[in-house]
């Protein structure tokens, strides 16, 4: 009689015990929609107008392993972004010996550096930068980094617009390539567009992207050398979000055009 009792009992809670696992289970995609919605949103009435920082000195690191002269195509979109009222230095950061690339960035009107061994990370060679030439940051207004695949467009440097009470500032991305990287570019672009417009009209960091970001000097020096993934772009704005940093968009006009693989490896 008693397990007919229990039987009965557990066969009539089981559509509600199942009712609210179904709610439970459904409470984390209902939350991230309606959070997606609050950006989209706050994206379409876009910023409020706020301060700007001047910059007028710029330091241009483009990192490269490997690269040979395809670093060419880089270093002269940066040479050419720089127009009247900013100053630009070019640097080559060789991770490891290339002959190749140091001869191309030479005759591109860049400084090229040199770090023995490479590796392991991107973030280790520009915390070795940070270390081992000190005197590129002295005097600058900010530091740019640059991946080879990159370029910047025309004018990037007097379309950055600054806000002034950021610590790093993220480029707009324009995504360039076929098949696997039509997915890329439509992801990002989603992801710049809707969220990171919408976080930053929310008065919230966006999210670096490592190509295309710049970062006040100090902030430069302090951030990189704690860079220990091989994702420093997520790392960077974790752990500048942490410190209580601001990261924000630069002006709609300083585009970065960023070559993406158009086939998986």
């Amino acid at each position: 009689m008693y397990s007919s009792l229990v039987h009965l009992a557990a066969m009539t809670a089981f559509p509600a015990v199942m009712r609210i696992l179904g709610v439970v289970a459904a409470a984390p995609p209902v939350a991230d929609s309606v959070f997606r919605m609050a950006l989209a949103r706050a994206a379409a009435k876009g910023p409020q107008a706020a301060p700007r920082r001047a910059v007028g000195r710029w330091l241009a690191v483009v990192p490269a392993r490997g690269e040979g002269a395809a670093v060419t195509q880089v270093l002269r979109s940066v040479t050419g972004a720089a127009e009247e009222g900013a100053t630009v230095e070019t640097v080559l950061l060789l991770d490891g010996p290339d002959p190749v690339a140091g001869r191309a960035g030479r005759e591109a009107g860049a400084r090229v550096v040199v770090k023995e061994p490479a590796g392991p990370t991107k973030g280790a060679a520009l915390a070795w930068l940070v270390h081992r030439h000190p005197e590129l940051l002295a005097g600058v207004d900010a530091v740019l980094v640059v991946d080879v695949g990159s370029r910047l467009t025309r004018g990037f440097f007097s379309e950055v617009a600054w806000p002034a009470d950021a610590d790093a500032v993220q480029g707009w991305l324009r995504g360039v390539g076929r098949g696997v990287g039509d997915a890329v570019i439509l992801s990002e672009a989603l992801a710049q567009g809707i969220e990171d417009r919408g976080r930053q009209a929310l008065g919230w960091n966006v999210h670096l992207r490592g190509t295309g970001t710049a970062f006040r000097p100090e902030v430069f020096r302090r951030i990189v050398p704690s860079l220990r993934t091989a994702v420093e772009d997520t790392e960077a704005t974790l752990l500048l979000g942490a410190d209580g940093s601001r990261t924000a968009m630069m002006g709609p006009g300083a585009v970065v055009e960023d070559v993406k693989p158009s086939e998986m490896d």
